[in-house]
């Protein structure tokens, strides 16, 4: 999908009903996402106050964090909201170009998930703590354009240290620059840790390539991910349990419409509770709203990151 248009509000695919709710307060919405200033965390970094958009036409990576190899590609940033397809995109791209690419977790990459790795990842540039890391460094490095996976900022609707449901496009914009670097270590539910570094700056990415699933396909991708997480807490919880303790084995979010919808209600409750977020009563009858919120605030950031004259596909 190229994007040579950039509306205002991105529900192009969602049920007639729901639009009909929802497009009825574009305005409102659009001022709750211009208003509000999320809290990023105090690390010492450079924050983007103020840039919101990626440049256009920008000087190439300094010779400093080039990677010693015969070419050192740029990068082309691959925007998508968490369960768009993205991992499966970048697997086939892997598998059918014999070439790398990379991402801003380090979880991901190759080295992570072999068996008590406590090394560093390979970024894509030498001599650059911050930058993206190679899926697979093994494999051989594109020489123009190695795409960037990143889900950039505001998809869970979790409100931590005081911080706000609304990203402006300043706070977007650096998540979406942020990498996450290997922790060495696992934690109890085998998950591999991560750390949050300082953002790389964005005139080192050239192209940009934004992802956008249909929002229903999308919301149900994101209820089996989370099913699959819960169930893992829920056998964790009962294994470390003492023999005074007894964890419910009733699954309470079967993978069935009567699930998904137990969780939807669930996860609309959460988000009513913030207070910033009135304007969202008005859509009580659209099932899902939590989700249709975040991926419409997500995808309107994208839009506005992507404004800025970088070729954009």
């Amino acid at each position: 999908m190229i994007a040579t248009m950039r509306p205002p509000i991105v529900f192009s695919f969602c049920a007639a009903a729901a639009c009909s709710l929802l497009l009825r307060h574009v305005v409102t919405f659009m001022i709750v996402f211009h208003t509000t200033t999320r809290t990023r965390p105090s690390m010492g970094c450079q924050h983007f106050d103020g840039i919101s958009t990626f440049p256009s036409g920008a000087a190439g990576p300094s010779s400093t964090v080039l990677r010693s190899r015969s070419q050192s590609p740029m990068i082309a940033l691959l925007l998508s909201f968490p369960n768009s397809g993205t991992s499966f995109t970048l697997r086939l791209i892997r598998e059918t170009s014999s070439t790398t690419t990379a991402t801003n977790y380090a979880k991901e990459t190759r080295e992570a998930k072999l068996e008590n790795y406590s090394g560093t990842i390979p970024s894509i540039y030498d001599g650059c703590s911050n930058c993206p890391l190679l899926h697979d460094s093994e494999l051989a490095m594109p020489t123009e354009y190695v795409l960037v996976k990143t889900h950039c900022e505001g998809y869970t609707g979790q409100m931590k240290n005081g911080s706000s449901l609304v990203y402006n496009q300043s706070a977007f914009l650096e998540g979406c620059l942020t990498p996450y670097s290997f922790a060495a270590h696992r934690g109890r539910d085998g998950r591999i840790k991560q750390t949050r570094e300082c953002p790389y700056a964005p005139t080192l990415v050239k192209k940009v390539v934004h992802i956008m699933r249909d929002p229903m396909d999308n919301i149900v991708s994101r209820f089996h991910l989370w099913k699959k997480n819960y169930d893992i807490q829920q056998r964790l919880l009962a294994f470390n349990s003492s023999n005074d303790e007894e964890y419910s084995t009733t699954d309470e979010f079967p993978r069935s419409k009567q699930g998904f919808k137990d969780w939807c209600r669930v996860k609309d409750q959460e988000l009513m509770a913030s207070k910033e977020l009135e304007i969202l009563l008005d859509f009580s009858d659209v099932p899902c709203m939590s989700e249709y919120y975040l991926y419409t605030q997500w995808h309107n950031n994208a839009f506005h990151t992507t404004s800025g004259g970088i070729s954009t596909h």
